[in-house]
């Protein structure tokens, strides 16, 4: 998929694809307006197309914006340091890989500025976004999960390895939200706390084979 790209004047650029274009104008408006202001009317506006354009690509506002959260996680998955093995001391890799988090925390991808708007709502209006976005999170958790257990080979205590996955992603979702209730929240210096407590933890593990 063409990569969509908000111009200079917050406005998408003419020559992408027109499904693009209202995927970057959907994200844009989002951002702005929240979901829930977020309509069609606006959406259409900003990508300067027609709604029948909209609806030619999408069967209705939830569909977009869940396709909205797919391709910016995807986006971001491609655009991330990735999870792939790292040389010398696991837990000093696992250190950077969350010191790494400040960065997806700062820029608010679509796909977690989305995702955490509709995580807790029940309608059937945003059924599709919330739906995609509970996906790309259990994709994500797995692939940190994965990584987990090959970067500690030797805990030998699968239940741990899949804990402390859980605790790095709820580590990132109160971030996000103390991020919106905090003007001044300082995200690295958290995570710096953060980081030595759970290397002290695996450590520990690793010498006792399991859980400390």
């Amino acid at each position: 998929m063409t990569s969509a790209t908000p111009s200079a004047h917050g406005t998408t650029e003419p020559g992408l694809a027109s499904r693009d274009r209202i995927l970057v104008a959907a994200a844009e408006v989002a951002r702005e307006r929240g979901v829930t202001g977020a309509t069609v009317a606006a959406v259409c506006k900003r990508s300067g197309l027609p709604v029948s354009s909209l609806y030619w690509h999408f069967t209705d506002k939830d569909a977009l914006f869940a396709e909205v959260v797919r391709t910016s996680f995807a986006r971001w998955l491609a655009e991330s340091p990735g999870w792939s093995e790292g040389s010398g001391d696991p837990l000093e890799y696992i250190g950077g890989l969350l010191r790494a988090t400040e960065e997806t925390l700062r820029r608010k991808p679509s796909f977690l500025n989305i995702g955490m708007q509709v995580l807790l709502e029940s309608g059937e209006d945003t059924r599709q976004t919330r739906q995609a976005y509970l996906d790309v999170r259990a994709q994500a958790l797995t692939m940190m999960t994965v990584w987990l257990e090959r970067a500690l080979a030797g805990l030998g205590d699968p239940q741990l390895t899949s804990d402390v996955a859980v605790l790095f992603r709820a580590m990132s979702d109160g971030l996000v939200v103390a991020g919106e209730v905090f003007d001044d929240l300082d995200a690295a210096a958290s995570i710096d706390l953060f980081v030595p407590m759970i290397q002290a933890v695996l450590r520990q593990a690793l010498a006792a084979g399991g859980r400390p």
